[in-house]
């Protein structure tokens, strides 16, 4: 009897990146998800954020986010929302704020 290998579907992931990705559609906040130290769940929050606030921006959504995402981990901004304890709307109004320079 012959049989047939078996096919990987996917890597398997952490618990901590599964809930991560699950928690995204639920509206996590941003200390959340800076807490979670998951960086495609930063960009993908930093993506949205990027379209939001820069709704007719008709390309170059990713070189947006790209530049955010370098300039928080660059200025260790990151460490800062979290340090001084910033709720997710100031966090928000921070990010939009460094979006506009």
């Amino acid at each position: 009897m012959a049989t047939r290998a078996l096919t990987p579907v996917a890597q398997r992931r952490s618990r901590a990146t599964v809930s991560a990705r699950r928690a995204l559609g639920r509206g996590r906040d941003w200390r959340q998800v800076l807490l979670s130290q998951d960086a495609d769940a930063i960009w993908q929050e930093l993506s949205i954020q990027v379209r939001t606030a820069i709704p007719d921006h008709a390309s170059g959504y990713e070189q947006l986010t790209q530049e955010l995402f370098l300039h928080l981990l660059a200025t260790d901004r990151v460490s800062v929302y979290i340090d001084r304890n910033l709720s997710d709307s100031e966090i928000t109004k921070d990010i939009v704020s460094i979006l506009c320079e």
